[in-house]
């Protein structure tokens, strides 16, 4: 067999990542370009904050299997991201594991594949060991990563990590009623916790002949016994997870884990000579390529797209399940950083199904490329935040908007990075009717800062990064190596230089960089406000980007007399991403009140 190519190498480029509805959630199938072998891979997440920061990584990990001529379906594990359950309804593991069968019985449909290859993170390892046992002629080999072993000591590292983010976040973790905890808002339920509670995860549950791939983070020794006992096995592996941690720690900084990634493609090679070696056959899809991917709720329902340039984006369309009368303006949700398309705590999926269920109102939530599902555009930057090319996605957004709802003017709604593409879009596209901006960190983007500093270093004020210095944990992880005190101390002094040009800017009458800036970003809010479109500047308290309207409006802000068409409202107590519920609430309250039906010749404030 040497020689033989395996997994074929894919042709040209991928076709379009296919929507699909299973079992209550949203899921992708990642096509190969030509005919499928005859195993195929089903990719199960972890639960909360982990599946969050492995969003982008995972779909990197599924196009390289799908250009390698093997099929792979991705989907949201239920009460997460896009799924049609509230974390709260979701009460036991069988939920997750009846998810889990019907994405491989759904892969198979699809494709014709008679075998699957399962790679579970977390609990979706412990899932991918228990579907195993129970589908054996299915199952065709397994990858468990990080793999749950012990549930106690899973939901003791869960508490642990809801404590850190709210400490970093300045949100503490508050669990709702009904919530065994919440990590970055994101809830486990009780019962679900319980059952958690009570997992022992064994190697002797996976049959001796099944080939495995088993990867364990470093140090924990629970996880490196259960890698280990696979070790002498025929067709099996066992290693450590090494990158862990870096492709976990944030949506928009998460790392792929390159060498883990590689061993389970070493993996999906060895099934599938095995699998060819014994002729598997590969049988027609069963699924018609024209359906829907659709889910309903209470009052709502929803589309999975796939549009935009180069059919590369990936987004929810949301409307009210039965139609309302009246003419209302949809909404379209721009996310913060490396944020899928649900939002920090799934706030931006549980915003978008109030609008439709309880108003009327629809709109579309979506990720802009090579951030959460949707794929990298040809040319586009390794780093896409901030990038100019962005502005052509939401155009995108809009015509699918209108595609929907003929002539429509449309709301946009972003949150941090979001912010400034709805700003910077509603002054290039005159179908933009009202921006919702909430904790804006830049009006616009010098093009000499560097956007991956930007995102590491983090948007805080020069006088933190000083605080950073003199901070004792800091000094420790100084150090130690785990903080670049080079990085943090070039910072400072490079803010400072610039906040003198930036200070100066408004009598510099466009003789330096920024004053030209200046300039442009005034001349842009000039533009909207003889439009007569109203932008909402929504704050944080305390918010670093504050700091934005004393640049451009004056310490006193007195600057934004000038534009009556821009309201700046802020909400005293909550972070920066709006984790807790309460404090999106407000932002909920404005959306409606702007986009809902107002009766004939009354405005929505007037209605109100």
């Amino acid at each position: 067999m040497a020689g033989k190519p395996v997994l074929a190498a894919s042709s040209g480029a991928l076709p379009p990542l296919r929507p699909l509805a299973v079992a209550g959630t949203f899921a992708l199938l990642h096509r190969p370009s030509g005919d499928p072998g005859p195993v195929g891979v089903v990719i199960a997440d972890p639960l909360g904050y982990d599946a969050l920061s492995l969003r982008r990584p995972m779909r990197l990990l599924a196009d390289r299997l799908a250009g390698q001529g093997v099929p792979v379906l991705r989907y949201d594990q239920p009460g997460t991201g896009d799924s049609a359950d509230d974390a709260l309804a979701v009460t036991g593991i069988d939920r997750l594991a009846e998810t889990l069968r019907a994405a491989c019985l759904e892969l198979m449909a699809e494709t014709g594949v008679q075998r699957v290859v399962v790679a579970g993170v977390g609990i979706g390892a412990f899932l991918a060991v228990r579907w195993a046992a129970e589908n054996p002629l299915e199952a065709a080999g397994l990858a468990l990563l990080a793999p749950m072993v012990s549930g106690r000591s899973t939901l003791r590292e869960w508490q642990m990590r809801a404590a850190m983010i709210g400490d970093m976040t300045g949100s503490p973790p508050v669990a709702a009623e009904g919530a065994a905890l919440a990590v970055a808002g994101l809830a486990i339920s009780d019962p679900l916790a319980a059952e958690i509670r009570g997992v022992k995860l064994d190697a002797g549950e996976v049959r001796q002949d099944l080939p495995v791939l088993a990867l364990a983070r470093p140090g924990v020794a629970a996880e490196e016994a259960f890698a280990d006992a696979f070790a002498g096995r025929p067709d099996c592996e066992a290693g450590l997870f090494e990158a862990f941690d870096a492709a976990v720690a944030d949506p928009t900084l998460s790392l792929p884990p390159e060498d883990a990634f590689s061993r389970v493609e070493a993996l999906v090679h060895r099934v599938v000579l095995r699998e060819q070696e014994s002729r598997v056959q590969v049988l027609p899809a069963l699924s018609s390529p024209s359906e829907v991917a659709v889910l309903e709720g209470n009052g709502w329902r929803e589309q999975l797209v796939v549009f935009g340039p180069e059919e590369a984006l990936v987004g929810v369309w949301c409307t009210p399940r039965a139609p309302r009368f009246g003419v209302s303006h949809p909404v379209v949700f721009l996310g913060a950083g490396g944020n899928p398309r649900a939002g920090w705590a799934r706030g931006t999926a549980q915003m978008a199904r109030r609008l439709a269920s309880e108003e009327g109102i629809a709109s579309l939530r979506f990720d802009l490329a090579d951030v959460g599902d949707s794929r990298a555009r040809s040319g586009a930057p390794s780093t896409v935040h901030y990038w100019s090319g962005q502005t052509e996605e939401l155009f995108a957004a809009l015509d699918l908007c209108q595609r929907f709802v003929p002539g429509s003017q449309v709301i946009v709604a972003g949150s941090c990075g979001g912010a400034y593409l709805a700003l910077n879009g509603a002054m290039a596209d005159t179908r933009i009717a009202h921006v919702v901006a909430i904790n804006l960190q830049r009006f616009l983007w010098d093009a000499r800062d560097d956007v991956g500093r930007i995102l590491r270093l983090g948007n805080v004020a020069t006088r933190d990064y000083g605080y950073k210095l003199l901070d004792r944990g800091k000094l420790r992880r100084l150090l130690s190596g785990q903080v670049a005190a080079g990085a943090i101390l070039g910072e400072v002094m490079r803010r400072g230089l610039r906040g003198v040009e930036r200070a100066s800017a408004p009598w510099l009458f466009g003789l330096s960089p920024f004053s030209r800036l200046y300039r442009r970003v005034h001349r842009g809010l000039e533009g909207l406000a003889a439009r007569g479109v109203p932008v909402d500047l929504v704050y944080s308290e305390g918010d670093p980007g504050l700091a934005q309207l004393d640049l451009f409006f004056g310490r006193s802000r007195s600057g934004l007399a000038a534009y009556r068409n821009v309201d700046v409202k802020m909400l005293p107590g909550a972070d920066h991403s709006l984790t807790r519920a309460a404090d999106r609430e407000p932002v909920f309250a404005r959306l409606r009140q702007i986009a809902r039906p107002a009766p004939h010749g009354i405005s929505a404030e007037a209605a109100e």
